[in-house]
């Protein structure tokens, strides 16, 4: 395969997403159907849902100002509504379809890996003005090979198929269907008590080691960051035990709020980022700590930002939303079996997607 260098400019015409002058209380509602996409590099670009029209549809989209912009790059399929800051792409060409798409987010984000943050901001004339390389027709010099570029996704997507497929098998996790007990603790309608974050957890600054001064994948403990996505890990590197921090904790980017569970032991980029540990050891396991990351966001999610950003300090204060039981004490069991459901319910859907996938590629080999 021949491939030839084209700028973003001559193919697309990059503007910002067609939003709403709205706050997001205005904007995002619990029962809304049509997706938002945001600044984050988290869900597709999605934050959340709205009832009001979709602005756009079947685009690339990218943050401007994010935390990891070049990890924002996402292909939108289907209709959505745009906000501040995320830029679309739209092809001059009607030959950019799904697949072709998503070939060029792939090289996009390769392209820009690891070049631009908050700070050093991913623009679209940066982007416009970006030299990439695409597959062209033999014999030609200019006419890109977009049966290639179907092809190469197609191929890829079947081997992704097959992993999960191996992986499900494996690990068990093809046993999913919900009993009577998961839809009953589904359809309990808890009562909730408000907790001092810090009469439940023990809070402690991590350890810092900048990214100047690591060499990444150089080994395998987790090196986390304040971005969003892949967990938080930015890479496995190799260093000095005493700059290790505890594992099987809840981890929260200082400077972004980003909340994740991390079950192994980790080394950190900032000791403005926090380490939580939940003083009842017995109550220390994957399930529970996940139930507490969704709760310390619906809590904690909107009052810290960049500007104003979460410290151990200000975390003293602190208040979590939990369930309780008869007893009138946290729910830990009810905490463990909701999130096993939900589990079950995610890898149902996996699984569904899994064979949505199988059933296409049966139809169009046929």
């Amino acid at each position: 395969m021949i491939f030839q260098s084209f700028k973003i400019k001559e193919l697309f015409d990059i503007h910002p997403t067609k939003s709403y002058n709205l706050t997001n209380s205005q904007l995002f509602c619990n029962d809304g159907k049509v997706p938002v996409v945001t600044n984050t590099s988290e869900n597709y670009g999605r934050s959340g849902f709205s009832n009001l029209k979709p602005t756009e549809h079947d685009i690339i989209t990218f943050s401007d100002t994010g935390t990891k912009s070049p990890e924002s790059f996402f292909f939108q399929e289907g209709e959505f509504i745009g906000y501040a800051h995320v830029q679309g792409m739209y092809p001059y060409s009607t030959k950019w379809g799904k697949k072709q798409l998503i070939y060029l987010t792939t090289i996009l984000r390769k392209k820009t890996h690891g070049l631009y943050d908050y700070s050093t901001k991913m623009t679209r004339e940066i982007i416009s003005n970006l030299d990439i390389e695409l597959p062209i027709i033999n014999g030609t010099t200019d006419q890109i090979d977009f049966n290639y570029m179907e092809t190469y996704i197609d191929k890829i997507t079947q081997e992704q198929v097959n992993k999960l497929d191996t992986y499900l098998r494996i690990s068990g996790l093809n046993s999913f269907k919900l009993t009577d007990a998961d839809r009953y603790i589904l359809s309990l309608n808890k009562e909730y008590k408000e907790y001092k974050i810090t009469d439940i957890f023990n809070i402690v600054n991590t350890h810092s080691i900048l990214q100047s001064q690591i060499n990444e994948n150089s080994g395998g403990t987790p090196y986390l960051t304040a971005a969003e996505g892949n967990n938080s890990v930015s890479t496995y590197i190799s260093c000095d035990d005493k700059w290790i921090d505890e594992g099987n904790c809840i981890f929260i980017g200082g400077k972004t709020m980003t909340i994740t569970y991390q079950e192994k032991d980790f080394f950190s980029n900032d000791s403005h980022n926090l380490a939580l540990y939940l003083k009842d050891n017995s109550k220390r396991n994957k399930y529970i700590q996940c139930f507490f990351i969704t709760a310390l966001k619906k809590s904690l999610g909107t009052k810290y930002y960049w500007g104003d950003s979460i410290s151990k300090k200000k975390i003293q204060n602190d208040t979590v939303f939990l369930p309780i039981n008869d007893k009138m004490e946290i729910d830990y069991d009810y905490m463990k079996s909701y999130i096993k459901v939900i589990e079950k319910i995610v890898i149902s859907d996996v699984v569904k997607y899994k064979d949505s996938l199988n059933t296409a590629s049966d139809i169009t080999s046929d």
